[in-house]
């Protein structure tokens, strides 16, 4: 109707014949509100509402702007802007949440937060219960296909004047090209997203939001101790062997392994990822982490197949910042998502993917 409108008064309209066209040339252009401006906006959000060493917008309020406001209305909408969410009341990937298959969740840290202080975090929101990285992408949507698209944890801005497509359009465009040159993943995107998405990675991270951002002079009003992490469980058998329930790999002369369920295994003869022969019982190392392949007794199993077990390391070292974990999927690669508890009460979070 309102595309006929302007056809009909060419006068009063010239050369237009949109009430996009209209919205542009009479509102937007005055406004200044180009592409380059639009990614500036963006820009202020990144860095936490701070401009060249001057704090333009309080963090606070960013903080808010980037976050559910309401839950219990929709866990996918924070101060006019459109969040990553699934669950609750949230719209993501059809409407204008944002497509959850790549984009890290947006998720208040502790709960009960303002502005509505609710109890706790009943309505979902995300699918991972605890966050490594508070990065939730977020985005503001207008009219006629403007669009700011806001990556903290990539350090990226997205800005989209008259776009022609679903929010995501851009984010998906270049991706790929981001994967590629991405220093850990290079080029595995369904692994880059896997970790990106559970905001386990955040490999351009300029700087993480203020301890209690968000709550500002409220924070007497919130326990501390809200929601807090997980602790590790006080003891249990430790090593590996007590969870070993699968025989992964056997001689080949005595048959018997199952990596699969469907009585097929690895045979004893293995080759290491530089191209080392090795046999169960042997020891080998890739870069600095040293792996050691068990026996392969006839019946006796040799490899945990994961099932949500929590295992207690076996001669532990000191000061050690490494972990590394040797594994196959079966059928096709395989990806979970591993919880490190340490003693001091703390965790952390990471996506993994083992090959077929």
């Amino acid at each position: 109707m309102m595309d006929r409108a302007v056809q009909r008064s060419p006068t009063a309209f010239p050369g237009l014949s949109s009430a996009g066209e209209v919205f542009v040339r009479e509102i937007l252009t005055p406004l200044g509100l180009t592409k380059t401006n639009m990614g500036r906006l963006g820009r202020l959000m990144l860095r936490k509402g701070g401009w060249n060493g001057r704090q333009i917008i309080d963090e606070d309020y960013v903080y808010r702007m980037s976050h559910p406001s309401f839950e219990d209305a929709n866990t996918a909408y924070g101060y006019l802007t459109w969040l990553n969410a699934t669950g609750g009341n949230a719209d993501s990937g059809a409407g204008n949440g944002t497509d959850n298959i790549c984009n890290p969740y947006a998720a208040w840290q502790r709960f009960p937060h303002p502005p509505s202080f609710e109890p706790s975090n009943s309505e979902g929101g995300s699918p991972f219960p605890n966050h490594r990285h508070d990065i939730g992408a977020f985005e503001a949507v207008g009219l006629f296909g403007q669009m700011i698209f806001v990556h903290r944890g990539l350090d990226l801005v997205i800005a989209v004047r008259e776009g022609d497509g679903a929010p995501q359009f851009a984010w998906n465009q270049i991706r790929p090209a981001l994967v590629a040159l991405d220093p850990v993943y290079a080029g595995d995107e369904a692994a880059f997203c896997d970790a990106y998405r559970s905001s386990s990675y955040a490999p351009d991270l300029v700087s993480a939001w203020e301890s209690g951002s968000g709550f500002g002079a409220l924070n007497d009003k919130v326990d501390p101790a809200a929601n807090p992490a997980p602790a590790p469980p006080d003891s249990g058998p430790t090593g590996l062997d007590v969870h070993r329930n699968n025989i992964g790999f056997g001689q080949i002369a005595l048959g018997g392994a199952n990596f699969n369920r469907a009585g097929d295994g690895f045979m004893d003869l293995l080759f290491t990822p530089t191209g080392t022969l090795v046999r169960p019982g042997d020891s080998f190392s890739v870069g600095d982490i040293t792996y050691h392949l068990p026996s392969a007794s006839p019946g006796v199993a040799n490899n945990i197949e994961s099932n949500g077990q929590t295992i207690f390391p076996e001669g532990a070292v000191a000061g050690a910042t490494k972990l590394g974990l040797l594994g196959a999927g079966n059928g096709g690669s395989a990806s979970r998502t591993i919880t490190v508890n340490y003693s001091d009460g703390t965790f952390e979070r990471h996506a993994i993917r083992m090959p077929d």
